[in-house]
């Protein structure tokens, strides 16, 4: 009996992952004829090679495509093979790789097929031997016959299950997926897309995009974006051109950041915004951060830079004849090379500047009205901002901010003044 069971067992195993390569596949047979749908491809856009390497296969000729994409096709990935964790023993050696999933299944369920065949012959041939050896007992001669036909009883029911997996559908004996077309990367182009963008994908992404006209800077005309990413042709799309390289750079050698002003774009520093300004622009917490120059303005990565905004009425020009309840504030830039803070204290003498002057950033103070406000600094030495950067001389070097009646520094924080009575 237990033999038998071992059959059924092993049956119910390689007619499960039969079925286990059930996939379901409905046509879509709907009609859309435009570039609207993103599953439609043009042959151009599909079979675009970018990096060495076709990036789909096109298909305009069957059915589907036909009937969803008229006049266009699908894109199909290029197929790719995976390697396999573990070899699969096969007919033609041992399979190291595979097209997909459904196909690592079918060498799989082949191994169990041809395992199963070769188990039930063996045991048919023990059964035989048995037999042979079994010299009239009746017993023994019963024993082998019953192995005998166990044996063939098991070679049925496996090519049974081939049988009634090819009946019910013939894709479950070679499990190949339904393909499943490419839907095409649709990167939406407003009237704010700087058009700096779009060519920069042109060079590392190996898109298509294509500007009339082709080249411009902060304040040209917005040019018209004629073809997509795909190299398809579009319509009503406009891209802005953003770039300051070519203006005067900031008082700290940043480049400028292109910002629309009464409707026309300019470039606009940090250090440019202060309380009296040329661009009537009223500063503020928003306008000073988004006028932080970033990487493409210069910055190194062993460098922090911040536009804080501040009323410290110390630093303008302009405090003493507004008064402190008028003045609306500034931009200020925070520029540090981390490479010269070689302890806490260092960060106290770091330059905060703006076309008013400049100021050490422990007496720096921030947007509160009401005075006494060195979050700048606090967030800067309590952070240690500059643990942050590998080549940073206080890199895990904790810091804390002293503020004391008379002084404000940034301190080691493991320094005895801090809970000293005389303080720092």
């Amino acid at each position: 009996m237990n033999h038998h069971r071992y059959f059924f067992l092993f049956f119910t195993l390689v007619y499960g992952c039969g079925l286990f390569g059930i996939v379901g596949h409905t046509a879509n047979t709907s009609t859309v004829s435009t570039l609207d749908n993103l599953r439609c491809w043009t042959q151009k856009s599909c079979e675009q090679v970018v990096g060495g390497k076709q990036q789909g296969v096109w298909d305009n000729l069957s059915s589907d495509a036909k009937n969803e994409c008229p006049g266009y096709g699908y894109c199909f990935p290029v197929k790719e093979k995976i390697s396999v964790a573990i070899a699969i023993p096969g007919t033609g050696g041992a399979v190291v790789k595979v097209d997909d999933v459904g196909n690592y299944i079918q060498v799989f369920y082949n191994f169990l097929l041809g395992l199963g065949i070769v188990i039930t012959v063996i045991m048919g041939m023990v059964g035989g031997i048995q037999y042979i050896l079994a010299s009239g007992s009746p017993q023994k001669t019963s024993a082998a016959v019953e192995r005998i036909e166990k044996s063939i009883i098991g070679l049925v029911l496996l090519f049974c299950a081939v049988i009634i997996l090819f009946t019910v559908n013939p894709e479950l004996i070679s499990l190949n997926l339904p393909k499943m077309p490419k839907v095409r990367q649709i990167i939406f182009v407003s009237d704010e897309t700087p058009c700096e963008d779009l060519l920069d994908k042109n060079t590392k992404e190996g898109t298509k995009y294509v500007l009339d006209p082709a080249s411009g800077s902060c304040g040209s005309p917005r040019s018209k974006v004629i073809q997509d990413a795909n190299g398809d042709p579009i319509t009503d799309t406009q891209c802005r051109w953003t770039d300051c390289s070519k203006s005067a750079k900031d008082s700290a050698g940043f480049t400028k950041i292109c910002s629309e002003v009464k409707g026309k774009d300019q470039c606009i520093a940090c250090t440019d915004i202060v309380a009296r300004n040329n661009f009537e622009i009223t500063p503020s917490s928003g306008i000073c951060s988004s006028l932080t120059p970033r990487a493409k303005q210069g910055v190194r990565s062993d460098q922090y830079v911040s536009c804080e905004f501040s009323r410290d009425t110390g630093f303008s020009q302009w405090a003493s004849t507004l008064g402190s309840t008028t003045f609306s504030g500034q931009c200020a830039l925070v520029s540090i090379n981390c490479n010269q803070i070689t302890s806490c204290e260092a960060y106290d003498n770091v330059q905060v500047v703006n076309k008013d002057g400049s100021e050490d950033l422990d007496s720096f103070e921030g947007p509160s009205a009401l005075g006494d406000d060195f979050s700048p600094i606090l967030k800067i030495c309590d952070q240690n901002i500059c643990s942050n950067y590998v080549e940073g001389k206080v890199k895990n070097a904790p810091c804390k901010l002293y503020e004391g009646s008379t002084v404000v520094e940034c301190v080691s924080a493991s320094d005895s003044c801090l809970n000293s009575l005389t303080g720092c």
